[in-house]
């Protein structure tokens, strides 16, 4: 069940590439209009970067909650540098 709903998550990414890269409507047909090509490449870098920072922040904060769980799992060492001892 778990290797199916990855499968199918695979497949909508892969289909909303084009979506996502057409970002706003309005946005775009304003930028396009104006035909300075650096600008629509700054706009669409600008878009993709606020889409990511929110992924980048909750997985990040996931880390740090599984390496802190982790290390309470494991058992305490005995000597004074832990595991380089």
């Amino acid at each position: 069940m778990t290797m199916t709903k990855g499968l199918v998550s695979l497949i909508l990414t892969v289909s909303l590439v084009s979506v996502v890269m057409a970002q706003c409507a309005l946005c775009k047909s304003a930028v396009a209009s104006s035909g300075d090509v650096n600008l629509i490449r700054g706009l669409q870098m600008g878009i993709g970067l606020l889409l990511l920072m929110p992924y980048l922040v909750v997985g990040t904060i996931g880390l740090f909650i599984y390496r802190a769980y982790r290390a309470q799992s494991r058992p305490p060492t005995n000597g004074q540098w832990g595991r380089w001892s």
